[in-house]
């Protein structure tokens, strides 16, 4: 394992429909830059997976991983322009290339993974999205339609697009702070959570070394999350969340968040009222167990294996939520 930034960082929006034709593209692209660059330079990939969701921190993950990756590469879907956490990637690295000296470097390589039929957001339309180097049959296509029915036109592309970015990496851009990278305001598409949304500071740059007399700094990026309204939580609220969530959809869907949720918080144990009745019955008894427990990590975990499921605004409210119940109950006892 190394602790060197990613050199590229796969953004899309999680489908189960496409997941493994994503993380194949993902692991063609990274040893195709390891090829061209080398063992001993950057060439390693950053993919967020529903396996990377099932460990404590992974919001954090991602952020560093946003906060110091050299590019972003950018899987284009319907999908895509609507989801927060992926307008939210978009944002981080847009703003770090923005503020990267001495001039503005190619960060973000936004790629048609579908065909996109709604307008394309005045952010992403700005960029060219199609070069030459990547392949004639590209121009007419899309890339998972290159990956299933042209291997020839789709090695093509692979090996232009990471030929343009060993070509681009020269150019530096400046780290972010992983606390706020991981709650960046989106570029686009749905508008963050209430309870998410702050003034970005603009983070260090750190391309440079400090000079040996003592000038004053610039301001470093730190997030300072805004204090939510202590008296304005109620349980039903976060009820009703739930039960508007993705998890009041299949049934199998409920059980694989209920899965994730019970690897979440082990050794603990879910008390078995909570894996039967109804949807509200259950959510409810999930609820006052977390609420019930000596640390707030049950109720942590019932959102963070939400999040796993997808960023729809219930689950964005669920999130939102759950942080203010956490910071309702920051001055008594858990």
């Amino acid at each position: 394992m190394t602790d060197r930034p990613p050199f590229f960082f796969t953004s899309y929006a999680e489908r189960r429909a496409d997941s493994d034709l994503v993380e194949s593209f993902h692991a063609r692209l990274q040893r195709e830059t390891e090829i061209k660059r080398g063992r001993t330079a950057s060439h390693e990939g950053f993919l967020n997976t529903g396996s990377l969701r099932l460990g404590q921190g992974w919001r954090r993950k991602i952020g560093t991983a946003l906060g110091r990756t050299r590019f972003l590469v950018v899987l284009l879907t319907n999908d895509y322009l609507v989801s927060p956490w992926c307008a939210r990637e978009w944002a981080v690295v847009k703003e770090r290339a923005r503020l990267a000296k001495p001039a503005e470097p190619v960060a973000l390589l936004p790629l048609f993974w579908t065909r996109v039929s709604a307008e394309l957001p005045e952010e992403i339309a700005d960029l060219q999205l199609r070069m030459a180097t990547l392949g004639a049959a590209y121009t007419d296509a899309c890339l998972v339609d290159l990956m299933r029915g042209d291997p020839q036109a789709y090695e093509k592309f692979v090996i232009g697009l990471t030929d343009h970015m060993v070509q681009e990496a020269p150019g530096q851009l400046p780290e972010m702070d992983a606390d706020l990278a991981a709650y960046y305001p989106p570029a686009f598409g749905l508008p963050a959570p209430e309870g998410e949304q702050t003034p970005a500071p603009e983070p260090e740059l750190k391309t440079e070394p400090k000079p040996a007399k003592a000038v004053p700094e610039p301001p470093v990026a730190t997030f300072e999350k805004p204090a939510p309204q202590v008296g304005a939580f109620k349980k039903n609220d976060l009820v009703n969340a739930f039960v508007r969530s993705p998890i009041s959809g299949p049934r199998e869907t409920y059980e694989l968040w209920l899965e994730s949720v019970r690897l979440l918080i082990a050794p603990t144990q879910l008390e078995p009222l909570t894996d039967s009745n109804a949807l509200r019955t259950r959510v409810i008894a999930l609820v006052n167990f977390a609420w019930k427990q000596g640390t707030p990590d049950v109720l942590q975990a019932l959102a963070e294996a939400l999040e796993e499921l997808g960023d729809d605004e219930a689950t964005l409210e669920v999130r939102r939520l759950v942080d203010l119940a956490v910071e309702t109950r920051a001055n008594a006892r858990w």
